[in-house]
């Protein structure tokens, strides 16, 4: 997750996303040969990208808070005091 973060407020500071993007794809298709799935959701995402902070707390709220709450549900029944 900190990569993810580091690796955001990385690109929110480049001028042009849409050459970072391209090369991503670019390398990517060389190196195994097909189109990653995911390209068209990354390149929207980076694309429409403004302010990263608000950016992340959007993504992470919408995806990733119903695996965090189960990971600490899960941990709930062991660490019980």
């Amino acid at each position: 997750m900190a990569n993810y973060v580091k690796l955001v407020l990385l690109l929110s500071r480049v001028e042009d996303r849409k050459v970072v993007i391209g090369l991503y794809s670019y390398a990517h298709d060389v190196q195994n040969q097909f189109t990653e799935t995911g390209f068209a959701h990354l390149s929207e995402f980076i694309s429409n990208f403004n302010e990263p902070i608000k950016r992340l707390s959007d993504e992470f709220s919408r995806n990733h808070i119903r695996t965090l709450e189960e990971a600490l549900k899960s941990l709930l029944h062991p660490y019980q005091v």
